[in-house]
């Protein structure tokens, strides 16, 4: 016998989760502003960056964009250290309203196991969504086709 999702405990796991992600980002751009309050420092106090230092900055920027903002700001933190690097960490954006859509239209996927209408958001905005949820370990990514998303396991109650 199959066990059935509970709609409403599961989506207020969602919420505690997502609660619980939004401090814990808050937390790290506020760690990160600080960092890069040292950084412009250091930028503003030297007369003239190296050309090769610049080049490779610039090349471990373009390296790291695949990866998500956690990995991008820690890479950017031991190339700072290591290599004397002056980079910026970027913001870690909080999970808003919108982003709750796409996770309410996957657990009813889920749910009916079958597809199921995404609101109405253009494709990129919504791998945008899709992508934020899969950062903060509330989806994780089946297939690559952009459908095929799988809620958390820790997140879903059964009834």
């Amino acid at each position: 016998m199959r066990k059935e999702i509970n709609f409403n405990k599961t989506l207020s796991n969602y919420y505690t989760a997502l609660y619980i992600y939004n401090e814990k980002v808050l937390e790290e751009n506020s760690l990160n502003s600080s960092y890069n309050d040292n950084i412009q420092n250091r930028i503003k106090n030297q007369n003239n960056i190296p050309a090769e230092l610049k080049e490779a900055q610039n090349k471990l920027e373009s390296d790291i964009f695949k990866f998500s903002v956690w990995d991008r700001n820690r890479m950017i933190e031991e190339n700072n250290q290591k290599k004397g690097f002056l980079i910026l960490k970027e913001k870690v954006h909080t999970i808003k309203y919108s982003t709750c859509l796409i996770f309410e239209a996957v657990l009813t996927a889920q749910i009916a196991q079958r597809h199921t209408t995404m609101p109405n958001f253009s494709r990129k905005t919504l791998k945008r969504h899709q992508f934020r949820l899969e950062e903060a370990g509330i989806l994780r990514k089946e297939t690559s086709k952009a459908a095929n998303y799988q809620i958390s396991q820790e997140l879903i109650i059964y009834y």
